[in-house]
């Protein structure tokens, strides 16, 4: 999530398979979230969410991703 006073959070739903869902889209005002609403079909997915570290954690946070993704490299 972004955390900048310009962005609000707005609420995007779709359906799938019978079953309502759900995402937030982070956009300065309801005109951007409904231009970035429109680039969705040309968007592609980056991979899965593993894990979330608060940002407010600093350094300590930075040594954890660096050790998770290092753990992960190895074969």
């Amino acid at each position: 999530m972004i955390d900048d006073d310009r962005f609000k959070t707005y609420l995007i739903s779709y359906h799938h398979e019978g079953a309502q869902w759900n995402l937030e889209l982070p956009a300065r005002s309801y005109k951007d979230a409904r231009a970035r609403l429109q680039k969705l079909p040309s968007a592609w997915i980056d991979g899965e969410l593993v894990m979330s570290v608060p940002a407010s954690l600093g350094f300590l946070a930075r040594v954890v991703a660096v050790l998770r993704n290092a753990l992960r490299r190895r074969p």
